[in-house]
């Protein structure tokens, strides 16, 4: 088994929306960074443009440009404020985010990113659509996102299932808004 310390490109997602994967995303990508590691996080939630808000940064191009071949990937890859933290954004939403997510010009980018960072972070949408399944087979290991004031056990130990049946590596999970 792999380990966790091992991994390189970690996926995070969750049963639905609001489960705070991104807030996770974010959080684990700027504690990577302050650990100087050489950070990139990735918003691959190509239905929604969540991860611009968090950094405060354009959307202009993203993975969408750079999958559709509209730009290169030096112009994707944004700096933050965050020392060792640089940002892809989603670029302009597409009509079939999948059909990107499964191109092997995507296993591409993710090949050329472990060679430039130590760690990346790629926020997925929730499990109930198909893009984070497609990422598994690009990423060293699975974060799962458990909101714990408002994720439902079926769903999530489903939401697993599904992760199992395409061979996702090394899913961990993480509970969120735990008072505990």
């Amino acid at each position: 088994m792999l380990s966790l310390k091992k991994s390189k490109a970690l996926l995070v997602t969750s049963a639905n929306s609001g489960d705070g994967k991104s807030f996770v995303s974010v959080n684990l990508s700027i504690a990577f960074a302050q650990g100087l590691k050489n950070t990139v996080y990735v918003d691959a939630s190509l239905r929604d443009e969540a991860g611009p808000n968090y950094f405060q940064l354009p959307n202009d191009l993203g993975i969408t440009s750079y999958l559709s071949g509209l730009a290169q990937l030096q112009d994707i890859i944004q700096p933050t404020k965050v020392p060792k933290l640089s940002f892809i954004s989603t670029g302009p939403i597409s009509s079939n985010p999948a059909l990107l997510l499964s191109s092997t010009k995507f296993t591409r980018l993710m090949e050329e990113l472990k060679l430039q960072f130590d760690i990346i972070i790629i926020d997925t949408p929730p499990l109930h659509f198909v893009d984070a399944l497609l990422v598994t087979s690009n990423v060293d290991a699975c974060l799962y996102v458990v909101n714990s004031d408002s994720s439902k056990l079926e769903q999530s130990i489903y939401s697993i299932e599904r992760l199992k049946k395409v061979q996702a590596p090394l899913i961990r999970l993480i509970i969120n808004k735990s008072n505990t």
